[in-house]
């Protein structure tokens, strides 16, 4: 992303969108997700990150992405040589392996809905035929 720690740290903190997200981190708050991991959220190095702990104690850390820089991370997850223009199933989870923000799954659809790529590559009104049995 060609982005330094410090720029990161200073769009985090001047991100409106994030400070609930800085309170759970400074109150220690701990939730359950959906598929049943322990989330919280915590500053490490001066950056804010999510943690999730899955009942096999297995630790991911995602850092918190400011607004100001998730269209790039869209971008080099979707765009890219590395990204392959996969999809929204498969650009979520190369997203959400390293980075989160709130509502990166409605951002990660929004954002591969709209390539032009992907419009003039996928194959329109084919239908399949329906199973015979």
């Amino acid at each position: 992303l060609m982005v330094s720690k410090e720029e990161i740290m200073n769009l985090q903190l001047s991100d409106s969108g994030l400070k609930p997200l800085w309170k759970k981190a400074e109150d220690r708050v701990e939730a359950v997700d959906k598929a049943k991991n322990v989330v919280r959220y915590l500053v490490r190095n001066g950056l804010l990150y999510r943690k999730r702990t899955t009942a096999g104690k297995q630790e991911t850390f995602q850092l918190v992405v400011p607004e100001k820089l998730r269209n790039k991370v869209l971008a080099v997850a979707h765009d890219s040589i590395l990204g392959g223009h996969q999809g929204i199933r498969r650009t979520c989870d190369r997203v959400m392996t390293s980075f989160v923000w709130p509502g990166v799954q409605g951002d990660v659809t929004r954002y591969c809905r709209s390539c032009n790529i992907c419009h003039s590559t996928t194959p329109r009104g084919r239908r399949s035929k329906i199973p015979h049995g």
